[in-house]
Order: structure tokens, then sequence, then C-alpha cells
């Protein structure tokens, strides 16, 4: 059920960049970039209650852990 949020996050998170780019004319890093699609992940599959018992610091420290262990 996790992955099924996975496309939305990432096709939002690269909206908001562009839109940075295009209005702001600011530019966030690759890896900025990354820690706000794991953040939007993390609280869209909370309301969800897909990620009961899992903290966003685990999310962000160890993502592949966490999204290919016993939940996902």
């Amino acid at each position: 059920m996790l992955w099924r949020f996975l496309p939305f996050v990432v096709m939002w998170s690269i909206w908001l960049e562009r839109n940075l780019r295009k209005f702001e004319g600011k530019e966030k890093s690759r890896a900025s970039v990354m820690a706000s699609i794991k953040a939007f992940f993390f609280w869209w599959s909370k309301a969800a209650k897909d990620l009961s018992g899992i903290s966003l610091e685990s999310l962000m420290v160890k993502w592949k852990e966490t999204i290919n262990g016993p939940i996902g």
C-alpha cells in the first residue's frame, strides 16, 4: 500500500521544485528535493495510516530499510 503514494509524491515534489525555479528564481539541491520527497511520503502515508509506528526520522535516515521492511 505504501507504494501507491510514491508516484504522486515524486510528481508533487518535482512540481513544487519547478515552481520554485520558474517563479522565484531559486533552486534546491538534489539532497533537499529527496528530503522533501521523503517527508511528503511520510506525511501522506501517515494520514492514510500506512506508516503507524514509523517515525519521520527513521524514514529519513533508514529510507530503504523502512520502505522495504515488513510494512512495505
